[in-house]
């Protein structure tokens, strides 16, 4: 437990190294300098709120943002203001726009199928579901 008089702020994530951040596994898109009113130092730190958010497993932007609001992240010098121009800039994160994605669910209704021993014949019994109590005769 650290006392009192200590001058190391406390925080719940704290990353070593400084403010590096290990590089992106996918780049993001080139802005042209002449198509953004930005300067290179922001458009860095735009970048460094994007890996942030994936170094963090894809945090909720929102709950991101409050984190850095809060102080709770040391050793990084991202604001929530940066995230937020971040997304307005590049779009929203691909690889969580893919993992919110879902297939169509099909409804299975529950088949018996019967063979016959003797004759190979097979049958498939439409069932109202696979409880017994709830067949009907």
């Amino acid at each position: 437990m650290q006392s009192s008089t200590s001058k190391t702020p406390i925080g719940l994530f704290k990353f070593a190294g400084g403010n590096e951040l290990p590089p992106r596994q996918y780049p993001l898109p080139i802005l042209r300098r002449d198509t953004v009113p930005y300067t290179t130092k922001q458009i860095e730190q735009f970048n460094k709120a994007i890996q942030l958010h994936a170094r963090m497993n894809h945090i909720n932007d929102a709950a991101l943002g409050k984190l850095l609001d809060n102080g709770s992240i040391l050793n990084i010098n991202v604001t929530s203001d940066d995230l937020k121009t971040a997304r307005s800039l590049w779009g929203p994160c691909t690889s969580c726009l893919i993992g919110k994605m879902t297939s169509p669910v099909q409804s299975i209704s529950p088949n018996l199928l019967c063979i016959d021993d003797r004759t190979g014949f097979m049958n498939v019994v439409k069932l109202e579901s696979k409880s017994i109590e709830n067949q009907t005769s």
